[in-house]
């Protein structure tokens, strides 16, 4: 059984990304890591790029909602009763 694939959209078939790594002098800095939407293969399945897709689409309909309202991400976290932090990862998709 086959599957369509589709390149990577985080790292567009690079299978790594950049990151600033934090810690002991000798580690830090700008590094190439493997790509964590791949896992470092540079393609994903067709159910996966639906998925990220339509991550993407909440993600920007959210922005898009508290932009409408001219309201910052602190002041849209306050009236949503969360904290900044967490209202920034509802609306980047990192929490529902």
């Amino acid at each position: 059984m086959s599957y369509d694939s589709f390149t990577c959209p985080v790292c567009n078939g690079a299978k790594q990304t950049m990151a600033f790594v934090c810690g002991r002098p000798e580690v830090s800095g700008l590094r190439a890591l493997t790509c964590q939407t791949c896992k470092g293969v540079g393609s994903i399945p067709e159910w996966e790029m639906r998925a990220y897709n339509e991550q993407a689409a909440k993600k920007k309909q959210r922005r898009a909602v508290r932009e409408a309202l001219d309201l910052s991400m602190m002041e849209m976290a306050k009236r949503m009763g969360m904290s900044r932090q967490d209202y920034n990862d509802y609306e980047h998709g990192r929490r529902d």
